[in-house]
């Protein structure tokens, strides 16, 4: 699907740890990961998602947890 839009995709918020995030990472699925950090596994497995993400040349914005998410995309 991200091959034939012109729109980018993003997806994520239902993987529960690295690995899962780190899939559709390798398999090109997604242009930015979305984890979700109370699913994810909390701030220090978000912050593994995040360094996954730089290291795959994709963008990573934290799924809608605006009381969580907000001041770990501040910080």
């Amino acid at each position: 699907m991200r091959a034939g839009s012109p729109i980018p995709i993003s997806g994520g918020e239902q993987e529960y740890t690295r690995w899962g995030a780190t899939a559709l990472i390798e398999a090109g699925a997604v242009d930015i990961v979305q984890p979700d950090v109370f699913i994810a596994g909390g701030i220090s497995e978000l912050m593994k998602i995040g360094a996954i993400a730089s290291v795959g040349n994709v963008q990573m914005l934290p799924h809608a947890r605006a009381n969580v998410s907000v001041h770990l995309a501040a910080a």
